[in-house]
C-alpha cells in the first residue's frame, strides 16, 4: 500500500498569505527597479533640493545664493537679499508662492524638481533645483 502525504495546513496558510501579499504589492503599483510611488499629502515635497540660481533680468540685482533648500510641511525659506526673506508656501498641486519686502516668488515643485522665480523691481532671479539628500 502506497502512503500519500498531505500538504500540511500551515503550509497552505503561509502560501495563501504570501500570494495575498504579492497581489497587494502588484495592486498598488510597486515595480522592481521603477520609480518610487509619490507620497500623498504634504510630505510629497519634503526634503532637500540642491539649487542653482541665475539672474534672468535686471541690473544691480542681489547676488543670488546657491546651495541646498530644505522643504518641510509644504514650506521653505529663501533668504533673497539682506532684509528680504521669503517664506514660500507650497499648494497641494505644487504651486509655490511668497512675498516680502517688495519681492515676490512664484513657481512649481513636484517632489523631484524645484523651479521658482523671484521678482523684485526690475530684477528677476530663477532658482532651479533637484531633490537631494534626505527624502522623507
Amino acid at each position: 500500500m502506497t502512503q500519500t502525504r498531505l500538504f500540511p495546513a500551515r503550509h497552505l496558510l503561509c502560501l495563501a498569505a504570501l500570494a495575498l501579499s504579492l497581489a497587494g504589492c502588484a495592486r498598488i503599483g510597486l515595480e522592481i527597479g521603477g520609480d518610487p510611488m509619490p507620497v500623498a499629502g504634504p510630505k510629497q515635497f519634503d526634503g532637500s533640493y540642491r539649487s542653482r540660481a541665475q539672474i534672468i533680468a535686471g541690473e544691480n540685482c542681489p547676488v543670488p545664493a546657491e546651495g541646498v533648500l530644505m522643504v518641510g510641511d509644504r514650506r521653505f525659506v529663501l533668504p533673497y537679499a539682506p532684509g528680504t526673506v521669503l517664506v514660500a508656501s507650497i499648494a497641494e498641486d505644487g504651486a509655490v508662492q511668497a512675498s516680502a519686502s517688495g519681492a515676490s516668488l512664484a513657481g512649481r515643485i513636484d517632489g523631484r524638481t524645484l523651479d521658482v522665480t523671484v521678482t523684485a523691481g526690475a530684477c528677476q532671479t530663477r532658482y532651479t533645483g533637484r531633490a537631494a539628500l534626505n527624502r522623507s
